[in-house]
């Protein structure tokens, strides 16, 4: 393996399990837990979701964006047919799971949003970057207009509560079918910009080599240009800032991409765990919706005790992930998906 796969393969394992960091307060609480500051009050809570927001939340979905965006370009001597067929079956896998495990489901979408963008991935780079940058900026603006809809003067919704806590999991699948379908319904209004402008602009990374160096040279530049906006928002904009964190979480995603350049090859936990991401991306949902809503537990937890299962989980799922390596050279899903991919390949 090149030095640069290793380091992508690093990339994607700390993109899912980031990803998880955001994930559990949604798995674990109410969304109002996850956006607004003074939800929960207290110094340590308020420590906790100032991390989660400056560097987290939006910064691990953006950098899987650009990482798919680049497996699409690197799949393109695979042929388009067969990376469309891949992308029907990942569809299906999202569409299982966001109705049937947890509604937070970003497969289907992502899957909708790379059936558009294939087409455009090997295009100009430089205008690739430009698409790129409107398609975000655009998505960002629709976000921060919800979010000023959302937020005037409602009580935030504790209809979970009672559905993950005392409802069967029939009643929290129906729950689902509506949440999901929201998702779904929204996905050419928001979701689709923003995470093709986040493909867009990994196809252009992955057609430029010499962009790599770049990323991996300045990326602390590129981690602070998206911090200081983002920490100055939301210090003036207590209510609405986080919308417009979505304009600079890229540049963040760029700087952990550059990082994981820089010194992700040596990282082999990391490695062997982007190596087996759809598996642990999928698992994290069983697991945690599994604890959460089997048990009475959703929304008991405080935003700490959340922050500490997600981080003893990713402990022990980074622990672990070497073993089931030694006897398998692939995960289960990676497995499932290539199968299914090649075995619809038409002979000859």
């Amino acid at each position: 393996m090149t030095t640069r796969f290793a380091a992508i393969d690093s990339a994607r394992g700390l993109a899912i399990f980031g990803i998880l960091l955001i994930n559990i307060q949604s798995f674990g609480q109410l969304d109002e837990f996850r956006y607004h500051r003074l939800a929960e009050p207290g110094l340590v809570s308020q420590v906790v979701w100032w991390f989660n927001m400056l560097l987290a939340d939006g910064k691990f979905i953006s950098l899987l964006s650009l990482l798919f965006g680049m497996g699409l370009v690197w799949l393109q001597k695979a042929g388009n047919s067969y990376q469309y067929r891949r992308l029907r079956y990942l569809a299906l896998f999202g569409a299982v799971h966001g109705f049937l495990i947890w509604d937070g489901d970003i497969l289907l979408m992502y899957a909708l949003t790379a059936m558009v963008v294939l087409p455009f991935v090997m295009g100009r780079p430089r205008f690739q970057l430009l698409i790129a940058g409107v398609l975000i900026i655009l998505a960002t603006l629709v976000f921060v207009a919800l979010v000023l809809l959302t937020t005037q003067g409602g009580e935030p919704d504790t209809t979970p509560l009672a559905i993950y806590n005392q409802g069967s999991y029939l009643s929290q699948c129906f729950y689902r079918l509506s949440s999901f379908g929201y998702t779904i319904a929204s996905w050419p209004v928001f979701i689709l910009p923003m995470v093709s402008g986040l493909m867009l602009a990994g196809a252009a990374i992955a057609q430029r080599p010499a962009w790599f160096m770049v990323l991996k040279r300045y990326w602390y530049g590129w981690l602070l240009l998206g911090l200081v906006p983002s920490w100055l928002l939301l210090w003036q904009l207590p209510d609405s800032g986080f919308g417009w964190l979505l304009m600079f979480s890229p540049f963040q995603a760029l700087g952990y991409l550059g990082l994981m350049l820089r010194i992700g090859e040596h990282w082999r936990l990391l490695q062997r765990a982007g190596r087996l991401a759809l598996s642990h991306y999928l698992l994290q949902s069983l697991v945690m919706t599994g604890f959460f809503y089997g048990f009475g537990l959703y929304g008991q937890f405080s935003r700490l005790t959340l922050l500490a299962i997600a981080l003893g989980y990713i402990a022990l799922a980074l622990a672990l992930t070497p073993l089931y390596l030694r006897y398998f050279s692939q995960g289960p899903m990676e497995w499932l998906w290539r199968r299914l991919a090649h075995r619809d390949a038409t002979p000859g």
